[in-house]
């Protein structure tokens, strides 16, 4: 008698999983396709539409899909659950030009959940661990999927999530600089041996100016002491700095540049200390308290900051955290702006330098969200925008060594984006080290 065929309960299994997730993906406003047999670690291709419009723009994201009736997971609880993935399936997947998602059908119970392929952990990458609240394949899925249509490498390519619309914040603050900018010869060559000439009967001569070459640049008037020991007095011109500040030229760009940068430094001497390892601004510790609070003006409402903060672990000082940011200086067209990068700078007891401040930072920046940064931003521009002003910035100035604020600095407006932005795009790292001197003009 010949043997009749069969199909197996896991072949069923298997294109019922299948049509569970087309379901779901088209519940969603998605798209997929099923490869059907033979497949070799791939099921199908999720396509990404939005579901207002309809627009598609071949934005394609590879499905495994597994499949079960019945039972549990393994280290499975009432919040989670792990799955080991395939060696096999995980280096094939390695090699994939787009992304790959392992999506879980649980047919009894008539539940999905999916994972990214490249979030696996353990030796070999193979475990996923599963929250069943965040990982539902589902509606609440789809702005997550989209996110994974962002290219990894180069600057990226945005593939716009399915959020409304919201506010974007640029790190930046516009510079409003003085009507004149005072040029003269100086018989030195360098601001190094200038410097060495005012140390000499100084012991804190102004810095915020700079030499090249024997020419002298600054925002301050230099024919009154000490600064009249560096130049030749009869060379000052009184110059508008309009005609300046716009060089053609990119060493004479460089210049303004650094002279921005010691101006800046010299209004907020007596305010905040500078790290110079990470080329940042800090509020320095209160002397014996330790700990500082600065309120300041948020988004929408008064707000208040620890910025100078203890952490303690039985009963005594480990290290102290103080908020910082670090400032760079940039030409867009005739205008100049200042992006302010919040950073945090670390110490032993308020004063001596932590050294092992780079590995707390690292894990200070993994738990760090938009949100938070977007506030550390906000307090930093409070701080720079009120100088002159009568608010707590403008009194804690006044504390300072009492010079003229030469700079002044104008909030930029929000720009209103068609699409929200989800928070997990903002962790990418910046295309520019922090630790890279050089600056320059941003196209626009």
């Amino acid at each position: 008698m010949a043997e009749k065929k069969t199909i197996t309960r896991q072949q069923l299994a298997g294109s019922q999983g299948e049509s569970f997730v087309r379901e779901r993906a088209n519940a969603m406003g998605f798209m997929f396709s099923s490869y059907g047999p033979p497949e070799a670690g791939i099921d199908g291709l999720l396509e990404l539409r939005d579901p207002e419009s309809g627009e598609v723009n071949a934005k394609l994201i590879a499905v495994q899909v597994k499949t079960r009736d019945d039972g549990n997971y393994p280290a499975e609880t009432d919040a989670s659950f792990e799955y080991l993935m395939d060696p096999k399936d995980v280096a094939y997947w390695r090699e994939s030009n787009i992304p790959v998602i392992i999506v879980l059908v649980h047919l009894g119970r008539r539940e999905a959940y999916w994972k990214n392929v490249d979030g696996g952990t353990d030796k070999g990458a193979r475990r996923l661990t599963v929250d069943k609240q965040r990982d539902r394949f589902d509606e609440t899925a789809r702005d997550r999927i989209s996110d994974l249509c962002v290219a990894k490498s180069g600057w990226g390519v945005w593939f716009p999530t399915l959020k409304s619309g919201e506010s974007g914040h640029l790190n930046l603050i516009e510079v409003v600089l003085p009507e004149y900018i005072f040029v003269a010869a100086s018989p030195f060559k360098t601001g190094r041996e200038a410097l060495f000439e005012l140390l000499a009967t100084e012991d804190r001569p102004p810095d915020d100016w700079v030499i090249r070459g024997g020419q002298f640049l600054s925002f301050r008037d230099p024919r009154e002491e000490p600064l009249e020991q560096i130049i030749d007095a009869g060379s000052v011109e009184e110059m508008p700095c309009d005609e300046i500040a716009f060089p053609d030229d990119e060493a004479d760009e460089r210049n303004l540049i650094e002279l921005l940068r010691r101006t800046l430094g010299a209004q907020i001497d007596g305010l905040l200390a500078y790290d110079k390892g990470r080329k940042a601004f800090y509020f320095p510790a209160e002397p014996e308290v330790i700990e500082r609070t600065y309120s300041y003006n948020s988004l929408k409402q008064k707000a208040s900051s620890n910025v100078v903060k203890k952490y303690e672990r039985d009963g005594k000082l480990k290290y102290v955290r103080h908020h910082a940011f670090e400032p760079r200086f940039w030409r867009m067209g005739d205008a100049w702006f200042l992006s302010v990068t919040p950073t945090f700078v670390f110490t032993w007891d308020g004063f001596k330098p932590d050294k092992f401040s780079a590995g707390r930072l690292a894990g200070k920046k993994q738990r760090e969200f938009n949100a938070a940064l977007l506030g550390q931003f906000v307090m930093w521009r409070s701080l720079l925008t009120d100088v002159g002003s009568q608010s707590e910035t403008a009194e804690l100035f006044k504390h300072g060594p009492g010079r003229e604020q030469i700079l002044r600095f104008k909030i930029i407006e929000n720009l209103n984006l068609p699409r929200g932005v989800p928070d997990d795009l903002w962790r990418s790292s910046e295309p520019v080290s922090a630790n890279d001197e050089r600056q320059g003009r941003l196209a626009v």
